[in-house]
Formats: C-alpha cells, structure tokens, sequence
C-alpha cells in the first residue's frame, strides 16, 4: 500500500523548527521517511533543495517519495517475514514433536507400570495358587500317614494333650490340625513332621513323598516297652554286651504298601513280629533332626517306602 505525507505536517515541522537548528529538521523528517526507504543523507538532501526553493509542496513529495517502500526493501522485508515464519514452523513443528515424544514415553510408562502390576498379580496368584496346592497335599499326606484300621496302636479315644511341634506344651488346635498355631504348622512342614497322633508319640517323622509316616515312641510309651522287651529277649548272639534300644518308631506305610501285605498275610496267613537288621546312609533313627531319605542306596528308607524285603536290602 502507498504511503502518503501529510503536507501540513511538514509545514508544521518546517514552522516550528528554527532556522539555527536544521538539525531538527532533518531528525523530525527523518522519522517520516523512514517509513519506506528514507535515510539522513536523502533527507538532508531534501532539506538542503528546500532551503533553496522554499516549496513546502515539492519538500512533502520528496518525503513522499522517501516513504514508499522500494522494490528491494520490500523484497528484503518478504524474505525476512519468509524467513520468520519458517523459523517459527520450525518452533512450532519441534514443540509438537517433543509434545509428542513426551506423551509417547508417558504412554510407554503407564503400559510398563500396568505390565508390571499385571505380572505381580499374577506371581501372587501363582503363589497362593501353590501355596493351597501344598498345603492340600501335606492334608492328604498327613491323613494317609495316620495309623489306620485294624492295625492301628491306638485306641479311638486316644489325644494329643499339647502341640505336635517339639519343644511346644500348647494345647493343639483343631483348625490347625495337632498344632497350637498356623506358624508352629508350617514350621513342622517345613521339617517334614506331622502332629503326633497320642501323647505316647514324641514325632511324626513324614516320608519324603508323603506315602509314609514314621512315629517315634515315648519312652513312657507302653507298646515301646513291649517292643523293646520282645527284641531283647530274640537277641542271639552270645558276645555281650546287650544292645541298647535308643528309638523305637512305629512304621505306618502307605496304602500300596498296606494293601500288598493284606492281601499276602490272607494267602499265606501265620503273621509273626520279626527282627531285621539292615543298613542305612543317612542319619535317621540315630538323628531326632533327620527324617526319611531318598538315595536309592540307603536299604533302610528303602525298605519304609517301599516294603519288600531284597537283596538290596538286607
């Protein structure tokens, strides 16, 4: 658009500017030059052919003249504003890609945190999952181990007067099967004891697969002291000492091993209480920390496992 100088505010500037100051002419024309492509040396230009023809008009041209913006001016002006605006879609491109990035990485943190949430339930679930599984099985392990039908050593009326962990005189609980506690139960597990069935039981000593249990008498026990008496009377060997009788556990096998006996004493018949002396690999039954093991080399807890009587173990 052109821009056009007002003549009366030149004749004002002019009239106002004293003739000992052309100084103060120029700068006040100067700022309406500057408009366009005005600069001092134009303007004191034409200050200085006004001092000459004393034309307000011709002067007011001169600055119009002055004001317009010329060709490369404006083409100057185009490719800074160009460039301005450049830079700033640059500005703007950048913040959205870093506005972007950010919402990206707080997308991939809250998925993270949700996986990780989602993988703690699970192992949690897992674990409960197992932990309900083991405890079912030590329930089951633990009520196949108990003496059973017609040859139990126990009568029906016979308890258990204090916890079944050892050490513990608390009075058992129902809920927690023989034991004063939920921690006094998992302490034994973790052992591999059961709760004693009677007071004339010391420990209940768990097979490794859970098949067998393994009672070791009190010495108050009545039947202790019959099988002790009985062992010592069939001793046979003539070089003294006697032996002396540190344990004596009463063996409840499982309901494999029960039933092939069952079904061999009704065929055969004759049942007699015999002694039998074999060897052993590891500490139970001279140990009251160690339960039954599972080497296939020691004939001792083979024999609890599994019952018949080989070559291998004898």
């Amino acid at each position: 658009k052109k821009k056009m100088v007002d003549l009366t505010v030149v004749e004002a500037i002019v009239e106002s500017t004293p003739h000992s100051r052309p100084d103060m002419l120029v700068r006040d024309l100067l700022a309406i030059a500057l408009q366009g492509n005005g600069r001092v040396e134009d303007v004191q230009g034409a200050c200085l052919a006004f001092t000459g023809h004393k034309d307000l008009a011709k002067l007011t041209a001169a600055l119009c003249a002055l004001a317009q913006p010329t060709g490369g001016a404006r083409k100057r002006r185009r490719s800074t504003d160009d460039a301005e605006a450049a830079f700033q879609l640059q500005m703007q491109e950048a913040a959205d890609a870093s506005f972007a990035t950010a919402e990206q990485h707080k997308r991939h943190r809250a998925q993270e945190v949700l996986r990780k949430k989602e993988a703690q339930a699970v192992a949690i679930a897992i674990h409960q999952t197992r932990q309900v599984q083991e405890q079912e099985d030590f329930n089951l392990a633990y009520k196949v181990g108990l003496p059973q039908g017609p040859h139990t050593w126990f009568e029906d009326s016979a308890k258990r007067s204090k916890c079944g962990l050892p050490g513990c005189n608390s009075s058992p609980q129902v809920a927690h099967q023989g034991f004063c506690s939920e921690l006094h139960q998992d302490k034994a597990q973790s052992r591999g004891l059961g709760a004693p069935p009677s007071d004339d039981v010391e420990r209940c000593f768990m097979g490794p697969n859970g098949e067998f249990s393994c009672l070791l008498l009190t010495r108050k026990s009545k039947k202790r002291a019959e099988i002790v008496r009985g062992f010592l009377d069939a001793w046979r060997k003539p070089t003294p000492p006697m032996p002396r009788v540190e344990h004596v556990y009463q063996i409840v096998p499982s309901p494999r091993v029960r039933e092939r006996f069952d079904l061999y004493a009704s065929s055969v018949g004759n049942v007699r209480q015999r002694f039998h002396g074999t060897a052993s690999t590891c500490s139970f039954g001279t140990s009251l920390s160690a339960g039954p093991c599972t080497e296939t080399t020691c004939s001792l807890c083979n024999i609890l496992s599994d019952g018949p009587f080989t070559h291998t173990h004898t």
